[in-house]
């Protein structure tokens, strides 16, 4: 391209030619900026395309690395938030709010992958979503893969206060610990404490049971 505006004849500036010659053709300011203009344009195009095309690779690559990490990580919480719902949810609203919980943390995947403790935050998720104001039902305890108890405990859970009865279950049914559950709660460890030892109380009282029960 630079070559064809350099083969382009110069005009003659009037007593400048002598007669049986040939003037060299004379680079005038426009014979010269505009193949520097055009290269500089066509470059410029190149880089950008260039640029699109990286952006598309790396974008496409960050989102399988993404997706990768998203379902190592259902696999890790989806058992935990599924048996922590059955406390509060009841069995037949446990995966709901699971489902509910896991579509936030897939929409939100760049602030939740970098929690301390995504579960505990996940859980106050769910239970925020509407929910139907009844009775959760919870599953017998060889259901939940519990030990032998005794049969008048699931009844004596349901009797408890939201916040004692979701202390005793994180923390004993599905063996969370305190800081997990204080995050779960949006409360401290030392009132995770009092819910669950209120709630301890209760049941004793309840089952008529000792202290070491």
């Amino acid at each position: 391209m630079v070559e064809q505006f350099a083969a382009v004849p110069a005009p003659e500036v009037p007593g400048t030619r002598l007669k049986g010659t040939t003037s060299a053709p004379a680079r005038t300011a426009a014979s010269t900026a505009a193949p520097v203009s055009l290269a500089h344009s066509q470059y410029a195009e190149m880089v950008r395309e260039l640029g699109a095309r990286w952006f598309l690779v790396v974008g496409a690559t960050m989102a399988a690395t993404a997706a990768e990490e998203f379902e190592t990580f259902i696999r890790e919480v989806r058992p935990r938030l599924l048996r922590a719902f059955v406390g509060s949810r009841g069995r037949n609203g446990a995966p709901d709010a699971t489902a509910e919980a896991l579509a936030y943390a897939w929409e939100h995947w760049s602030r939740v992958r970098e929690m301390d403790n995504p579960a505990g935050y996940l859980y106050r998720v769910g239970l925020s979503r509407p929910r139907l104001r009844r009775r959760p039902v919870l599953p017998p305890p060889d259901r939940l893969g519990l030990p032998d108890v005794e049969p008048g405990l699931i009844p004596a859970l349901l009797e408890l206060p939201e916040t004692q009865r979701t202390a005793v279950w994180l923390v004993h049914a599905c063996q969370w610990r305190y800081a997990e559950v204080a995050a779960a709660m949006d409360t401290s460890a030392s009132m995770v404490g009092n819910h669950l030892r209120r709630g301890m109380e209760r049941l004793r009282a309840r089952l008529e049971v000792g202290t070491h029960a």
